[in-house]
């Protein structure tokens, strides 16, 4: 678990950690609130193993924009050596524009089994994408929307 590292600290840590992750299995990553993560530093954690299970990634990507391409890419592996089944981005606000490229990787991803979205401001419009995609994906057993904040948003 990586929470509220500096740039410094986290760029240190990142290096240890994907030389000791190729050759260690690791099940879980979480990545919260880290305001000197970029999207670089994300990506080398992600990519240093392909026996996560569970992938957090929360309250980052308000402070690191880029880091959608990063998520999407995650999202967007789909062959039988990667075995993420949970995707938790909590508090990360992507938006509607967000959740609705999040439901056309979704649309092929047969891997994730749980994708947490709480609190995320997808809206009415992103929720309705996610709606969509999960007639074709199969593989999604749950998928968390608290605090969309839409109910108010069908009212104006």
């Amino acid at each position: 678990s990586i929470n509220g590292l500096s740039r410094g600290a986290f760029r240190t840590f990142r290096n240890s950690v994907t030389r000791a992750l190729s050759s260690v299995p690791l099940r879980k990553i979480s990545i919260v609130a880290c305001e000197k993560a970029d999207s670089e530093d994300v990506q080398a954690l992600i990519n240093a193993t392909t026996t996560i299970e569970i992938l957090m990634i929360n309250n980052i990507i308000r402070r690191c924009p880029q880091l959608h391409q990063v998520i999407l890419s995650v999202c967007n592996i789909d062959h039988e050596e990667v075995s993420l089944k949970k995707l938790d981005l909590k508090d990360n606000n992507i938006g509607e524009k967000g959740a609705s490229t999040l439901a056309e990787v979704l649309k092929m991803n047969t891997n994730i089994e749980i994708l947490d979205l709480e609190d995320n401001g997808i809206g009415v419009k992103g929720a309705s994408t996610l709606a969509k995609a999960l007639r074709i994906n199969t593989s999604l057993q749950t998928l968390v929307l608290r605090r969309m904040h839409w109910f108010w948003q069908s009212y104006w």
